[in-house]
């Protein structure tokens, strides 16, 4: 897999895992990559989900902002880069 298209220190960290032995290859890394990623929007989906109920048994007049899974997601998104896991 060509890793130049990455930033140098996922390349790197890339690098390091194989060197490490915990992955056979690039590819492999980065399907558990994705995987997580999945795994995280999909949690995000079913928060979204779980708190939807709430927001819709406040009356008209008190509900507030409807809740935006969107932003939700883009946030969550933000702190995760902000982060740097």
């Amino acid at each position: 897999m060509n890793l130049n298209g990455l930033p140098t220190d996922l390349a790197e960290f890339v690098q390091q895992e194989l060197q490490h032995g915990n992955y056979s290859s690039a590819d492999e890394i980065v399907c558990a990559a994705l995987r997580l990623l999945q795994e995280w929007e999909q949690e995000l989906d079913r928060l979204a989900e779980d708190l939807s109920p709430a927001v819709q048994d406040y009356p008209d007049g008190d509900r507030g902002a409807q809740l935006d899974t969107d932003a939700i997601k883009a946030e969550g998104r933000k702190r995760l880069v902000q982060a740097d896991i």
